[in-house]
This record gives C-alpha cells, structure tokens and sequence, in this order.
C-alpha cells in the first residue's frame, strides 16, 4: 500500500446481548417445546390501557464510531406471547420516543428487530428502552420480554498504549487470526 492510502481497519461491527432468566413461563399453548421458557421481564395490557410496562435502562456504547455513514444502532428483541387466542401489539420506545410496534398471534415468539437512526432518535449517557401493550384483544394482552440485542460500530482505539481485542463466545485461540 502507498503510504497516502488509510487501509486500516477503523472499526467493526459489535453485538451486545442482554438476557436474565428471572420469570418461568410453561407455554401450554405453544405450538411446540422447541422454546426458551424463561425470560427476563413483562408487559401487560386489557381494553386499551398498558397496565406493566418492561422499562430497560441501558447506557451508551463503549467506543462508539459515529458518522454520517455509521448513524445507526440495530435493536432486536426477542417476545414471547403468552395469552393465547391473542394479537399482540408492543409498542418499544427509545427515550420515550416511540420507534415502531410489533404484532403477531398466540403464544408463540416474534423479534423485533429495527434501525435506531442518529439523529432521529438521540442516545445519551443513560438510556431507555420501554416495551408497552395495551390489550386490545378480548382476551388482554401478556407478552414477555426474553433477550435484547444492539448492533453497533465500534471504534478500535488505542487505550495505554494497548490495543485490545475481544472474540466473538467459544472462539478462542490463534486460528481466530488465520
């Protein structure tokens, strides 16, 4: 390469997963048994009123590269119904903005999964996701929360004269450089 060409690698693609197993669900009515029966939180609603909604605080992105190319974070998340004969509807907010909804039927799962655009939606120090129903199915509407997903561009940056890397789970050892 010339010495006038900037062929570094700058920054990569990073995943950052949040999962707690804190609720046991048994889905009686789940099409199958291929599924995750434990899940992290709840959102509930009946006749028009969200009645619990699951509130995720979640901080900025650790070397964040942002620009006029990289302007987006990736969100996917990961639901599951749980009243059957049911449409659920969530509503997910970003700081109180609402960014999109979700619906799908019955008990089974359905992941979100949609751009965080800068700047139409700002993401500060400290932040909220909010996941919101609010029934208006016959039947109410109960879904829970099981994972949540950011997709981001991390900057590589030197920290004390180091530079530090970090493999994806389960990939360990020289031929991750190969």
């Amino acid at each position: 390469y010339s010495d006038e060409t900037n062929n570094a690698i700058q920054n990569t693609w990073q995943t950052i997963h949040y999962e707690r197993d804190t609720i046991y669900e048994r889905l009686g009515y789940a099409p199958d048994g291929k599924r995750d029966h434990w899940f992290w939180g709840s959102a509930s609603g009946a006749n028009g009123v969200n009645t619990t909604a699951f509130i995720m605080p979640f901080n900025t992105f650790e070397d964040w590269y942002l620009d006029s190319i990289y302007n987006k974070v990736k969100l996917r998340v990961n639901l599951q119904g749980i009243t059957f004969n049911s449409t659920h509807s969530v509503q997910v907010t970003v700081n109180g903005k609402l960014l999109d909804s979700l619906i799908w039927l019955d008990q089974t799962n359905a992941t979100f999964e949609r751009n965080i655009t800068i700047p139409d939606f700002s993401i500060y120090p400290a932040n909220s996701l909010q996941f919101s129903t609010y029934g208006y199915s016959p039947n109410g509407d109960e879904v829970r929360i099981n994972w949540v997903e950011f997709d981001y561009y991390k900057n590589h940056k030197a920290k004390e004269n180091n530079l530090y890397f970090q493999s994806s789970p389960g990939m360990l050892g020289p031929e991750l450089f190969s």
